[in-house]
């Protein structure tokens, strides 16, 4: 709930109070979330089974940027994600499901990041970005979300019961109990 409101995805008739700051603005006006280019990425993967890690970048890629972008300049950036997400030596790999092999939960994890970073957001908001994980893969994702926050993007997501290993690379905790 509190990613939802945050991002403004909720729907519920909820009553909120309070102001929510983006990027510590201390103007008088407040910076509204409408103004940030922003991402969220759901907890499940929702990929096409059938096509590679390139070729869902790409069809993502293709429909998401402006028609404007050459087709090269979208190949290019498809190329610069693959490599900021480490998904390199995967990238001619099918996504896969349950009845074909594909790549693993962390790297359809990346992938499912990989789409909502093609419109090059600052802020992304994450539910549960560890879910259904493996203990390495889990902290695979959350080593590759630490350094796109160092690269300048803000990372807010949602977590239950993270391994000692993942909770200190967070550089802010917020515990609701």
């Amino acid at each position: 709930t509190l990613l939802n409101v945050s991002s403004h995805r909720t729907t519920a008739n909820l009553t909120c109070q309070g102001v929510i700051k983006y990027f510590n603005e201390k103007s008088n006006q407040e910076l509204k979330l409408s103004s940030i280019n922003h991402s969220y990425v759901i907890q499940q993967d929702i990929l096409l089974p059938d096509l590679t890690v390139i070729d869902t970048l790409q069809y993502a890629a293709d429909l998401r940027l402006p028609s404007s972008s050459s087709k090269r300049e979208r190949h290019d950036f498809v190329k610069q994600i693959i490599l900021e997400l480490g998904l390199k030596d995967c990238e001619n790999t099918l996504i896969g499901d349950a009845k074909h092999k594909g790549i693993s939960g962390g790297e359809k994890r990346r992938v499912s990041i990989g789409i909502q970073l093609l419109s090059n957001p600052s802020l992304i908001f994450l539910d549960e970005p560890t879910t259904g994980l493996d203990s390495y893969s889990a902290l695979q994702v959350i080593l590759t979300l630490k350094k796109l926050s160092k690269n300048g993007r803000t990372i807010i997501m949602s977590l239950h019961q993270p391994r000692a290993d993942i909770f200190q690379e967070f550089d802010y905790i917020c515990l609701l109990s």
